[in-house]
């Protein structure tokens, strides 16, 4: 999965770059894009052209922190219906200005949450 949010400081050509690089995550078999910002709609179209690949754009980095998790659930689901176990890469990616720091805050929350329940814990010292 690759999520990409906005370039920033690119000048007048700033749509056409964009477009490449959804074009260039095409051409190298991305499974999934999800894009987040103005300009990153351009990437999702370029990638989608053309592409049975899945892509998606979103505006806020809550909708698609949501999107994404609802995505890995139910590949979780249709795993474990198939006693098979998958790893999944996420590459996130975009300038300071896009904030996908908080993207990848929200994998990272998400992720410790899915665990918090199966982990060991301590016992308690009552002495």
């Amino acid at each position: 999965i690759l999520i990409l949010g906005d370039m920033g400081e690119l000048g007048s050509e700033a749509r056409s770059y964009h477009q490449e690089v959804g074009e260039f995550a095409k051409e190298q078999g991305i499974n999934v894009l999800l894009t987040l910002g103005v300009l990153s709609q351009n990437t999702s179209d370029a990638f989608a052209h053309k592409n049975d690949a899945m892509s998606k754009h979103f505006s806020e980095h809550t909708n698609l922190s949501a999107y994404l998790f609802s995505q890995l659930e139910q590949n979780n689901n249709n795993n474990n219906n198939n006693n098979q176990e998958s790893n999944i890469n996420i590459l996130v990616k975009g300038s300071r200005s896009a904030h996908m720091e908080y993207v990848v805050e929200d994998i990272f929350n998400w992720h410790a949450s899915r665990f918090e329940d199966s982990t060991c814990h301590a016992p308690e010292d009552n002495t």
